[in-house]
């Protein structure tokens, strides 16, 4: 028994370890289709001078497993969804956080998410993150 117990050890230990050093992206934007809608209209695409590039859920994870990816935090890219109008700013990022809320749902261990609040209405963000972090069980604000 010690003999076998001495063979599955180290396997067991180095398959542990090889799980646990899977990496986590802490800092990756998801770009759905509803906030690429909102920019366009609002003749906003440029990201600090460069374009908000097309992403795919599909794509992402593809890019993930290429990397060795476990989880990847998503977040909300910039420019903040804010033009001038609290309750546009408001209705879109709460579609955004459920989006991804989704995301994380679906692919249970591959996603968590940052809540994107609708600043600088401090009574609106107040409100969406208490809603996402109670209801939609985001992982940070």
């Amino acid at each position: 028994m010690k003999k076998l117990l001495l063979k599955i050890l180290p396997i067991f230990i180095l398959a542990n370890m090889t799980y646990a050093q899977k990496p986590i992206d802490t800092h990756s934007h998801m770009i759905p289709k509803s906030y690429r809608d909102y920019l366009v209209k609002h003749d906003a695409l440029l990201d600090e001078d460069f374009p908000i590039p097309q992403w795919s859920l599909e794509k992402h994870i593809k890019f993930m497993d290429a990397a060795g990816i476990q989880t990847s935090v998503l977040t909300l890219p910039a420019p903040q969804p804010w033009l001038g109008d609290s309750v546009e700013s408001a209705q879109l990022i709460r579609k955004i956080n459920e989006e991804m809320a989704e995301v994380k749902a679906i692919h249970k261990g591959r996603f968590l998410f940052c809540v994107t609040l609708p600043l600088p209405d401090v009574d609106a963000a107040i409100r969406e993150a208490i809603y996402a972090l109670d209801i939609l069980h985001a992982d940070g604000v």
